[in-house]
C-alpha cells in the first residue's frame, strides 16, 4: 500500500507482528489457504489487534486493512492515493512491466488492450470454442478412469481454454508441456524466496524463463503475419497488444508485452479455477443441490431436444 505524503498518517501505527523479513507469516497464511481456512488466519488477528494490523509477507512489511469501510477506500482510490504493487519474489515471477506493476497512462494502455480483447461481444464469439474445448478435453480426461483430481482437472482444462482463445494455441502437446511450466511457476508464487536449485522458488523462476522464450517465439511468429496481412488486431490477444501504441505512437516493447502475457494466463486460469472447485466441492458435500441441478440440466436439455 503507497499513502500519499499529503495524507495525514496516524499518530499510532497498527498493531500486529513483523517477524524477520525472510519469515514473516507467510508459512502460516499458505497453511491456512491450503487448509480452507484463510478467512479464520485473518479474523484471529482482527480479534487480536483491530481491523487495520501489520504483518510480513515474503520480506515485505505489509498492513493488511479489513472491512466494508477499507474496501471502500481500496477500490475507490486513486493512484495518487493507493497504488498496488505485488511482493517483490511475485514480482519477479510475473513480470517487472506487467500491468500490476504499472501506473497512470501505461496501466491504461494495457488494460485497454486487454479489456478491448475481453469485450462482451468477443467472448460471445468464442463460445462455441470454449464449449467444444471444453466437452473434448473432459471426454480425454475421464475416459477410462474410476477417478480424477477435481482441481487438478479443472485446471488443466482452464489453462488449454486459456490458451486458444487468448492465443490461438490448441495443440495439445503444446499447451501440455506449457501446462507442466505454469505448474511450476504456479507452485513457486507463495513460497520462501530462496534461491537455490532444489527449491520451488528456483525452479519457478527456471519455468518462467522457459515459457518467455517460448512466449517470444509466438510473439515472433504473430509479429510476420499481422505484416503480412493474414493476420489481424482482433485475432487474439497477442496481435491486440503488439498492435497497442503509446501517446507518442510508439509500439509497445517486447519485454512488457511478454511480461503481461504470462501474467495474463497465471491471472485469467487461476481465478477460474478457484470459482469452479469452489463450486464443484460444494456440490460434491450437498447432495440437494447436486440433485436439483442435474434436474434442472436434464428439463433443459429435453426441452432443446424439443425445440429442434
Amino acid at each position: 500500500m503507497a499513502l500519499s505524503q499529503a495524507q495525514t498518517l496516524p499518530a499510532k501505527p497498527p498493531a500486529g507482528v513483523v517477524r524477520a523479513p525472510d519469515r514473516g507469516e507467510l508459512i502460516g497464511w499458505v497453511r491456512a489457504l491450503e487448509s480452507g481456512t484463510a478467512y479464520k488466519w485473518i479474523e484471529e488477528r482482527v480479534a487480536r489487534h483491530g481491523p487495520i494490523f501489520k504483518t510480513s509477507f515474503m520480506g515485505n512489511r505489509t498492513v493488511v486493512v479489513t472491512g466494508p469501510v477499507a474496501n471502500k477506500f481500496v477500490f475507490t482510490s486513486g493512484d495518487d492515493m493507493l497504488r498496488s504493487h505485488q511482493p517483490v519474489p511475485i514480482v519477479y515471477i510475473a513480470g517487472e512491466q506487467s500491468i500490476f506493476e504499472v501506473h497512470g497512462t501505461r496501466h491504461k494502455l494495457v488494460r485497454g488492450a486487454i479489456a478491448g480483447f475481453l469485450r462482451p461481444e468477443s467472448l460471445q464469439r468464442s463460445v462455441p470454442l470454449m464449449s467444444s474445448l471444453v466437452k473434448r478435453y473432459l471426454t480425454k480426461e475421464v475416459e477410462g478412469k474410476d477417478s480424477v483430481s477435481g482441481v487438478v482437472l479443472l485446471k488443466k482444462i482452464a489453462f488449454k481454454v486459456s490458451c486458444a482463445v487468448l492465443f490461438s494455441l490448441t495443440d495439445d502437446k503444446e499447451t501440455d508441456e506449457l501446462f507442466d511450466e505454469f505448474l511450476l511457476v504456479l507452485k513457486g508464487a507463495w513460497v520462501l524466496p530462496i534461491y537455490l536449485p532444489f527449491t520451488p522458488y528456483y525452479r519457478a523462476l527456471a519455468a518462467r524463463r522457459r515459457i518467455y522464450d517460448r512466449f517470444s517465439a509466438i510473439v515472433d511468429e504473430r509479429w510476420r503475419r499481422l505484416e503480412d496481412g493474414s493476420l489481424s488486431p482482433n485475432d487474439d490477444v497477442v496481435t491486440a497488444m503488439l498492435s497497442m501504441k503509446d501517446e507518442e505512437g510508439r509500439t509497445v516493447p517486447r519485454p512488457e508485452i511478454l511480461d503481461n502475457l504470462i501474467t495474463l494466463v497465471m491471472a485469467s486460469h487461476d481465478t477460474g479455477v478457484s470459482l469452479n472447485a469452489s463450486f464443484v466441492r460444494h456440490l460434491a458435500m450437498n447432495e440437494v443441490t447436486l440433485k436439483h441441478i442435474c434436474e434442472e440440466h436434464t428439463k433443459s436439455s429435453v426441452r432443446r431436444k424439443m425445440e429442434t
